[in-house]
């Protein structure tokens, strides 16, 4: 199976072709520091995102409302907009200065969303957030989502396959990979090995997206693996998991 994809780049159009309204996006940006600083190292927030138009455009822009506009802090479960969870973020570090005026640290939080990969029906989010509020080191992490257009609807791992059950055999293939990359027996203990899998049994996540080269699975820091390793990515190679996947899904989206 040939597999052609177009990734993100600004203000594409998909489902150009389809008859219906496209799909366009443009980008927007937030930027709030810490109050009267002139210093390059000023604590920020900078949020990058982007507002759709188009078809699926109302529900996907409440999906990227709800992820830029949630509290860093974990404090609320009220859905801000990205400006206000922006300056929360810098009303937080200048809070915490107030109470704690011996700590010099800069706060930072980066937020980004942007499109990934297209197809005629479908298009992929990557979210990427890098945060330091003080103490041993900063944090990190990239989540993928996937959206059906029309209907809308989410996408996980199961959908993408030919029968949903093909999980089990996607993942004992993505296993064998995963144990050959890291140079372990097909018997080897994982946890004896240093991963956090949990009860030791290898598991896929449903953080993954499409590249040139194949599947890939994006784990993030502490997933399954110490900080100190960083994230991991897993990468199963289309020769090997082509013959699980729709041919459907895989049209792609019209050029602008």
């Amino acid at each position: 199976m040939a597999v052609a994809f177009i990734f993100s780049s600004c203000n594409q159009i998909l489902n150009k072709n389809k008859g219906g309204a496209a799909l366009t996006w443009k980008e927007e940006q937030i930027v709030v520091k810490e109050a009267g600083c002139a210093a390059a190292d000023c604590a920020f927030a900078d949020f990058r995102y982007i507002i759709f138009e188009g078809i699926g455009a109302p529900q996907l822009n409440k999906q990227v409302e709800e992820i830029m506009g949630s509290s860093f802090l974990g404090d609320s479960l009220i859905v801000s907009t990205p400006k206000e969870s922006a300056e929360n973020f810098i009303a937080a570090f200048e809070a915490n200065r107030k109470d704690f005026p011996d700590d010099s640290a800069k706060w930072m939080l980066d937020r980004e969303i942007r499109p990934d990969t297209l197809f005629e029906n479908i298009i992929t989010l990557r979210y990427d957030e890098s945060s330091f509020s003080g103490g041993a080191h900063g944090m990190y992490f990239t989540n993928f989502n996937h959206f059906q257009l029309s209907p809308f609807k989410t996408l996980w791992l199961a959908d993408f396959l030919n029968n949903p059950e093909d999980t089990v055999l996607v993942t004992a293939l993505a296993e064998v990979i995963f144990r050959n990359k890291q140079e372990l027996g097909s018997d080897e203990s994982l946890e004896e090995a240093g991963y956090f899998f949990a009860k030791g049994v290898f598991r896929l996540n449903e953080n993954f997206h499409f590249t040139e080269q194949g599947l890939e699975f994006h784990f993030n820091i502490y997933e399954i693996q110490p900080y100190a390793n960083g994230e991991y990515k897993l990468l199963i190679p289309f020769d090997k998991i082509e013959r699980f996947l729709k041919p459907s899904i895989f049209k792609i989206a019209a050029k602008s």
